[in-house]
C-alpha cells in the first residue's frame, strides 16, 4: 500500500472555531446531531444542551450519580446513571442542575408551581390571564353548572391538578359531558377549564426575557399530489424516527386518526393535491405525533409571559399559553401552566434536521444568567463531548462523578476526517489516532456515521494540536483519498 507522505489529517471545513462574539451551537450540525441520537435516554438531551452551552466557554462541568444530598435536587429524580444531575462552575462559585432546573430557583417556588389551581390564582391576581376554570373533585360543587351555563357555547378541558406532559388530560368536552366524565376519575382532583381553541404555544422565559417560542402541531402531512395519505404518513415517520425528539412519538394510524379524517371527507387512501396540509387529529402534543415549528410572538404576549414568570418568581421556565383572537381580531394570550424544569428539546423543531441551523439559545441565555461575567467568555461553539460515554460511565457506576476538560483561552476545536475507503485500515487507523490523543493529552472522540465516515473532533491547546499533527504524519496513520 501507498503510504502518503504529506498531511496526515484532512480538516473539515469546521476547522478552529474560537470566537469573542455571544455566538451559540448549531445543534443540527452533523456531530452534535449524531451525538444526540447516540443518547441511550431521551431526557439527557435537555442536560446535553446545557452542560454543551457551558463547556464551550471555558466553565467547568461536572456529571454526578448521586444529588440526593443537595436539598432541592431530592426532589426530582436525584440518583441514576442518566446524567441528569451535573454542576457548573467558573472556579468561583458553582451551580447544581437537575435537566434545566437550576439551583436558583427556592424548593418552596418548585412546590408551588406544581399546583395548578395555585398557579391560577396567584397568576390571576397578578393580571395574568389565564383560562375560566375551578378545582373538581365529586362533580357535585356548585360553581360547576355556574361555568357550564357562563361558557355553555365553548367546551371543556379536564387537567389532573398533579401532572405533566399532557398525561390525562381530556379535551374537548361538552357540556352535557363534563359531569359524565368527572365520575369517571375517582374523586382524583382535576381542574375544569374553559376549552380556548387558538395557537398552542411553549414560550422559554429566562431572566425575564422572552428567548424562544415554538408553537405546537397537530400530526400532519403535506400532499405530493401522488401518494395517498397513509404512504405520506409512512414517510414522514421514516423522517421522524431518524430525529432524537420525534423519533419517540410516531404518527399513529388508528381510530382517532380515521375518524379525525373522515370529518374533512377524506380516508387514509385519500391523495391530496401537492401542497396541501392534512391535520389527522387535533391534539398538538408530541406524543401523539405533533411537531413544532418557531413562532413570533406579539409585544403583548411576551409581556404576559415575562409577568407571569415574575409573578411565579420562576428565572428560568417553560411556559405553556393559547393564543386566540378575540372579536375584534386582536390577538389574546392565556396562560396555561408554566414547567420549572422545562424540556430544551423544542429548540430542535425542524425535520428533518439539518436543513437550518437549530442553536441553541435557551441553553446560552441560562448559562448567561447563572453566570453573567461569563457571557463574553471566548467561546468554541462547535466543539462538543461524548455525552454517551458520560452516561455509561455513571450507569457503570465506574465513577461517582464525571468531568469534563475545561477550556482554557489558548485551546483549539479541529475536526479531521479520514479519508481512506479501506474499512479495516481505516478502523485501526482511526483508533491509533484516537490513541494518540488521549496520550497527548487532547480531548477528543471519533465519530462513526452510518455512511461509512470517520469524523476526529479534537479540542486541546494549538501546541498539542500541532505534535498530534506530526506524529500523525511520522507513523503515516492516515492516507488521502487519490
Amino acid at each position: 500500500m501507498k503510504r502518503q507522505q504529506d498531511s496526515a489529517l484532512k480538516k473539515t471545513g469546521i476547522g478552529s472555531d474560537q470566537s469573542t462574539d455571544p455566538v451559540s451551537a448549531n445543534l443540527a450540525d452533523s456531530v452534535f446531531l449524531l451525538s444526540l441520537k447516540e443518547l441511550p435516554y431521551e431526557a439527557s438531551i435537555h442536560s446535553f444542551m446545557l452542560a454543551l452551552a457551558a463547556f464551550q466557554r471555558g466553565l467547568e462541568v461536572t456529571f454526578h450519580y448521586d444529588f440526593s444530598w443537595h436539598e432541592l435536587f431530592k426532589h426530582f429524580s436525584s440518583i441514576g446513571g442518566r446524567a441528569d444531575n451535573f454542576s457548573i462552575s467558573d472556579g468561583n462559585k458553582t451551580h447544581y442542575f437537575s435537566r434545566s432546573a437550576g439551583d436558583l430557583i427556592s424548593l418552596q417556588n418548585l412546590h408551588k408551581g406544581e399546583d395548578k389551581q395555585m398557579t391560577k390564582v396567584i397568576l390571576n391576581q397578578a393580571g395574568v390571564r389565564v383560562p375560566p376554570g375551578l378545582l373538581v373533585l365529586s362533580g357535585d360543587e356548585p360553581d360547576i353548572d355556574t361555568i357550564l351555563q357562563t361558557y355553555a357555547e365553548h367546551s371543556f378541558v379536564l387537567k389532573p391538578l398533579l401532572g405533566s406532559l399532557a398525561e390525562g388530560v381530556i379535551r374537548d368536552l361538552k357540556a352535557d359531558q363534563v359531569k359524565e366524565r368527572i365520575g369517571e376519575l375517582n374523586g382524583q382532583p382535576h381542574l375544569l377549564e374553559v376549552y380556548l381553541k387558538g395557537r398552542d404555544v411553549r414560550v422559554y422565559v429566562v431572566a425575564d426575557k422572552v428567548v424562544f417560542a415554538y408553537q405546537r402541531l397537530p400530526a400532519c402531512v403535506v400532499g405530493d399530489g401522488q401518494s395517498p395519505i397513509k404512504a405520506l404518513i409512512d414517510i414522514k415517520n421514516r423522517i421522524r424516527s431518524n430525529h432524537p425528539v420525534y423519533k419517540s412519538a410516531p404518527i399513529r394510524m388508528d381510530t382517532v386518526t380515521e375518524e379525525f379524517l373522515a370529518n374533512q371527507s377524506l380516508t387514509l387512501d385519500s391523495v391530496p393535491p401537492k401542497g396541501k396540509l392534512i391535520f389527522l387529529n387535533s391534539i398538538p402534543e408530541l406524543r401523539f405525533g405533533g411537531q413544532f415549528v418557531p413562532v413570533e410572538l406579539s409585544e403583548a404576549t411576551k409581556e404576559q409571559a415575562v409577568l407571569a414568570a415574575q409573578t411565579m418568581d420562576y428565572p428560568v421556565t417553560g411556559m405553556d399559553m393559547i393564543l386566540v383572537n378575540d372579536s375584534a381580531g386582536k390577538e389574546q394570550s392565556f396562560v396555561l401552566e408554566l414547567n420549572q424544569r422545562p424540556f430544551l428539546s423544542g429548540q430542535l423543531w425542524e425535520l428533518p434536521l439539518g436543513k437550518s441551523p437549530q442553536p441553541n439559545l435557551v441553553a446560552e441565555a441560562m448559562v448567561d444568567y447563572y453566570f453573567p461575567d461569563s457571557i463574553n467568555n471566548r467561546r468554541l461553539p462547535s466543539a462538543s463531548f461524548q455525552m454517551r460515554e458520560v452516561i455509561n460511565l455513571l450507569r457503570s457506576r465506574a465513577a461517582a462523578k464525571v468531568s469534563l476538560p475545561v477550556i482554557q483561552d489558548d485551546w483549539h476545536h479541529y475536526r479531521y476526517v479520514f479519508v481512506d475507503k479501506k474499512d479495516k485500515a481505516n478502523k485501526s487507523s482511526a483508533q491509533k489516532t484516537l490513541n494518540e490523543c488521549l496520550q497527548l493529552g487532547i480531548h477528543a472522540h471519533l465519530m462513526r456515521f452510518t455512511d461509512g465516515r470517520m469524523l476526529l473532533d479534537t479540542v486541546a491547546p494549538q501546541g498539542k494540536i500541532d505534535r498530534l499533527l506530526k506524529l500523525c504524519t511520522y507513523l503515516e496513520l492516515w492516507e488521502k483519498d487519490p
